[in-house]
């Protein structure tokens, strides 16, 4: 996608409300991918593969309802057909390049690991955010930009190739879309096991795959996961739910530490208890293996570029370095362990470091922005452009809505956690901008909710970036004329 290109972002209402669904085109556009799998579409000299109804009918629409601020416009959706089109010639480009192998490699003897690299990058890996290559098939950006319509073409392009492999090569790939998990090995139970049920070789076994697969994990952290997994959790309100998906949560703790003492604090503080008395031969068991997993972190490092391959070196580089030089262990047994290993995995460590410092520039260093509380899978950046508007306005009475030092303090109480910082006092004429002021929370609100949170129903946080972070502004009055009644911004 070209810089000089202007990214608006436009919410696809007619989708939304199920008018789109209703069409001649759309319904169209359904039994086409239901039948074979994908609509084809055709630009001069070029030829895709769309996989969605809904991204076929926005790329083929020449005059398509959306929304901008609140405000109902028509645009072209053949203006995102060359984004979708470029970015698929390059996820083609992409498995060819890198995924790809010879008949002769394809048929050798890591054929089935090439086969399950393939299945785990097309249904499970984290790409960029979405769960698998494959989420094409199922997913669909409603919130229009350039750059969401770049990353669904990139995908496609890769899903395209892969399935041209598995048509091609149908007895190689006969298990292809079959998860081993999907299946119970023979003579096991068909009723999953309670965490306090698990023998300690599963208890190890679960362990170190969670302390491998989290993203720099702290050697504490992966203690405690190996405690959820011999204790059952609380029954408490707070902590209902994860019981069900006991490997996904125990991931996520460990991956968002901050968030899970939020909103499971009885759960983490028993944990942080537990894990005091925890067997010494398990971290120790971890730490003996580790070298061991040398092989496969570079087959899994190598088949990545960019900042994944970046943030994958890093990860490596910082647990080695929590073994070697963060970690205090209180026992014996922790100790000899980790001497028993020291050199090679300070060996281990020069290499990783070498591989990360040989990537280009761009990528030897990802981006390490602050990350926005509020919502953490929004960038930063996106709460402080919007809101640059009460700096860059003026109030009635000459004088900006807030400073640049307000505006800071602003985005560092509501976006950063720092509830240290004291609220602030927006400017404001005595009459006649509350709703006008209220009207750029409530854009705030229309822009980013279903994007970023799924839906409508997280309205009361969005109020609530506005009542306590301001004074003078009641959570209930401004619930109460949440909308705007007018056209009216600033």
């Amino acid at each position: 996608m070209a810089a000089s290109k202007k990214d608006t972002r436009f919410l696809f209402t007619s989708f939304l409300y199920e008018q789109a669904q209703t069409t001649h085109e759309y319904k169209g556009f359904q039994r086409e991918i239901q039948d074979y799998g994908f609509q084809i579409i055709k630009s001069d000299t070029d030829t895709v593969k769309v996989y969605r109804p809904e991204l076929a009918l926005i790329l083929t629409s020449r005059n398509l309802l959306v929304q901008n601020r609140g405000t109902e416009t028509n645009i072209n959706g053949f203006d995102y057909l060359k984004t979708y089109i470029e970015a698929y010639k390059e996820g083609e480009q992409y498995f060819e390049n890198e995924i790809k192998v010879s008949p002769n490699t394809l048929y050798g003897v890591n054929a089935e690991q090439y086969v399950r690299d393939i299945h785990f990058n097309f249904f499970h890996a984290n790409h960029d955010g979405v769960e698998g290559w494959g989420y094409v098939k199922t997913q669909c950006p409603l919130v229009l930009t350039h750059q969401a319509i770049k990353k669904h073409g990139y995908y496609s392009g890769i899903v395209s190739k892969v399935e041209e492999q598995v048509k091609k090569h149908p007895k190689l790939f006969a298990t292809f879309d079959k998860c081993d998990h999907d299946t119970p090995p023979p003579q096991e139970q068909p009723t999953a096991l309670l965490p306090n049920e698990l023998s300690p070789n599963e208890m190890i076994m679960r362990q170190e795959e969670l302390f491998l697969k989290a993203d720099r994990l702290k050697l504490e952290r992966k203690k405690l996961n190996a405690e959820l997994m011999a204790e059952p959790a609380p029954t408490t309100e707070s902590d209902k739910g994860q019981m069900n998906n006991i490997d996904e949560w125990a991931e996520w703790i460990t991956r968002n530490p901050e968030l899970a003492e939020k909103y499971y604090p009885k759960l983490m503080q028993k944990l942080t208890v537990i894990i005091k008395d925890s067997e010494p031969f398990l971290t120790a068991l971890i730490i003996q293996k580790l070298p061991d997993h040398f092989p496969k972190w570079k087959t899994e490092a190598d088949q990545y570029f960019g900042i994944k391959r970046a943030k994958m070196l890093q990860g490596y580089i910082d647990l080695i370095k929590v073994v070697l030089f963060e970690y205090e262990y209180p026992s014996e047994i922790e100790q000899q362990a980790v001497e028993s290993v020291r050199d090679e995995l300070a060996e281990q460590l020069e290499y990783w470091e070498k591989e990360l410092n040989a990537l280009p520039p761009k990528q030897g260093k990802p981006p390490q922005e602050q990350p926005n509380t509020f919502c953490r899978s929004m960038s930063l950046s996106i709460p402080k452009e919007h809101f640059k508007k009460l700096i860059e306005n003026n109030s009635k009475n000459g004088k900006p809505f807030l400073t640049s030092e307000q505006y800071s303090s602003f985005i560092e109480r509501a976006f950063c956690g720092n509830a240290e910082i004291p609220k602030q006092k927006i400017n404001q004429a005595a009459k006649g901008e509350k709703l006008l002021i209220q009207s750029l929370f409530y854009e705030f609100y229309e822009n980013y909710c279903i994007e970023y949170f799924q839906g409508s129903q997280c309205q009361d946080g969005f109020i609530k970036l506005l009542t306590d972070n301001f004074v003078g502004w009641d959570f209930q009055n401004v619930k109460n004329n949440f909308k705007p009644k007018t056209k009216k911004r600033l």
